[in-house]
């Protein structure tokens, strides 16, 4: 079957008065008519599109003296005179890429709101975020427009949870729909009671990459505990095992320790991470007690606290029954929107032995698995938000449409009996 083509010539130029004259002169010239007059004196009056009175942007670079300019300049340094100075003016190649690429650096908010706490509390930790590892995935092509979208609603406070709702006037309550408390982005990242599991696999994850990187940095040897589920994560994924419990071993802890004590620290006292090393020369213990944590991108002084408080009774009884031991806490703090702490680099450097280019790919890493659980988790929750609201609207729906139903029922078997 032949399909039919039409053919649309499409008028472009009209009205443009250099390319009114070329179609005329061409015509004319085409047929060997004499041009007009007018269409002289317009032809050797210059282009159409002159910009000699458009201002155009320019940078200004000194440029080093050659010849004769640098001799002179040489004697008139020596004379006590300042030395002549060459300025060269460099227009810019377009006012569009060219330009966008100079002030991109300088105003990246362009007619954004600064007047929000969000915007406020980044300015505020602007020197305590490393921005380098923490805006990857603005840059980053493996990272989806949906899913960079949802972190920067997080960040921002615009995902669109029941509170943000409310305030739009699109829903009546503020309440989560699945725990019953105050909603809020926070909340549902890392508040929620009823996404407890999902929010335990992100910190197990990221707690397995921190672990692997300190087992393979300078302090490896001395890791002796890990209870975030590594060597479950790696069985999963067909690796080999590594060599390190979830529980204290007897040869880091004090013989002074009773035994009745000893059990409940090695059941009930884990952090995410032990270090041990013991000092042959001075006959000392050292501790470092590792616990990671998520919080908001700009607010660690929370979690930091709580971290500070979950192993207290941990490094009590060790310094009680060992004095002269000493016990070092260090508590790792990611943001739940991918923020990368600059105490966290340092900690990590200074007492975990993660350093060059193994800390470099740790805090990739860091950063994009965060955006990947921020995407599973608001994905979770979305699906349990609608199994929930979804069977009362199926209630609501029937009954509301049930005597309809049946009314609309009786009146077929009615109609078809007559």
């Amino acid at each position: 079957m032949l399909a039919t083509v039409h053919l649309w010539k499409v008028k472009s130029h009209i009205g443009v008065v250099g390319n009114e004259m070329a179609d005329t002169t061409a015509v004319a010239v085409a047929k060997g008519h004499e041009l007009d007059e007018d269409i002289e004196q317009a032809n050797m009056a210059g282009p159409s599109n002159n910009r000699g009175d458009m201002y155009w942007l320019y940078t200004a670079e000194e440029l080093q003296p050659t010849g004769d300019d640098a001799a002179i300049g040489m004697a008139g340094e020596t004379a006590n005179h300042a030395p002549k100075v060459c300025l060269a003016l460099l227009p810019e190649p377009n006012l569009k890429e060219a330009l966008k690429s100079r002030l991109h650096k300088h105003c990246k908010l362009g007619q954004s709101n600064t007047d929000t706490i969000y915007h406020a509390s980044w300015e505020t930790m602007k020197d305590k975020i490393d921005h380098h590892y923490s805006h990857r995935f603005m840059t980053s092509s493996t990272v989806s427009s949906s899913l960079r979208k949802l972190v920067l609603q997080y960040r921002y406070g615009l995902l669109p949870t029941y509170k943000l709702l409310k305030r739009y006037k699109k829903s009546d309550s503020s309440l989560c729909p699945l725990c019953g408390q105050e909603d809020g982005g926070h909340h549902a990242m890392s508040g929620c009671s009823k996404l407890l599991e999902k929010a335990t696999i992100r910190h197990n994850n990221v707690g397995s990459l921190i672990v692997e990187a300190i087992y393979a940095g300078e302090h490896g040897n001395q890791l002796v505990a890990a209870d975030v589920g590594l060597n479950k994560r790696r069985a999963t994924q067909g690796r080999p095992l590594m060599a390190v419990k979830r529980t204290i071993c007897d040869s880091a802890l004090s013989k002074s320790i009773p035994n009745n004590v000893r059990s409940q620290l090695q059941k009930h006292s884990i952090p995410d991470a032990l270090l041990y090393r013991f000092d042959s020369k001075s006959r000392r213990r050292h501790y470092t007690v590792v616990e990671i944590k998520y919080c908001r991108d700009t607010q660690p002084g929370d979690q930091e606290m709580r971290a500070e408080e979950q192993h207290q009774r941990l490094i009590t009884t060790l310094k009680q029954y060992d004095p002269s031991a000493t016990v070092k806490h260090c508590n790792l703090l990611l943001g739940v929107g991918g923020a990368i702490h600059v105490d966290m680099i340092k900690r990590l450097r200074a007492d975990l032995g993660v350093t060059g280019r193994s800390l470099e790919k740790l805090l990739c890493k860091l950063h994009f698995q965060s955006f990947e659980e921020v995407g599973n988790i608001w994905k979770h929750r979305r699906a349990l938000t609608h199994n929930k609201l979804g069977a009362k609207k199926e209630r609501t729906w029937e009954s509301l449409v049930g005597p309809w139903k049946n009314c609309y029922a009786n009146y077929i078997s009615n109609h078809l009996k007559k």
